[in-house]
């Protein structure tokens, strides 16, 4: 419990940075990473609060990102791209939640 406890803190520490800079990729990329290192481990980990930021997230950045790369920003693109997949990670129903967001 306290390894999860530890671990989780910590993923929610990585999730405040990227709703303070969303647009920050390499920290986006990271945190996914660190959360899907996580799934591999024997533990149940509550995946609330990062799903919490992740909404919020979503919320400040996603349209506009979606409006930059409608208009051939490569860089929008690579953040949605990216930010779908944190999602994924976080194990949310994607069609459901994000704007013109597809299954794949």
């Amino acid at each position: 419990i306290e390894v999860e406890f530890k671990a989780r803190h910590r993923v929610e520490r990585m999730m405040d940075r990227v709703f303070k800079d969303p647009f920050d990729l390499p920290a986006l990329k990271g945190t996914r990473e660190v959360i899907e290192l996580l799934q591999l481990l024997p533990m149940e980990v509550n995946y609330w609060q990062m799903q919490n930021i992740y909404y919020r997230t979503m919320h400040v950045a996603y349209e506009d990102a979606l409006k930059r790369s409608k208009a051939g920003d490569r860089d929008a693109a690579a953040w949605i791209d990216e930010f779908k997949e944190l999602g994924r990670a976080l194990r949310f129903n994607l069609p459901a939640i994000l704007p013109n967001a597809t299954s794949g």
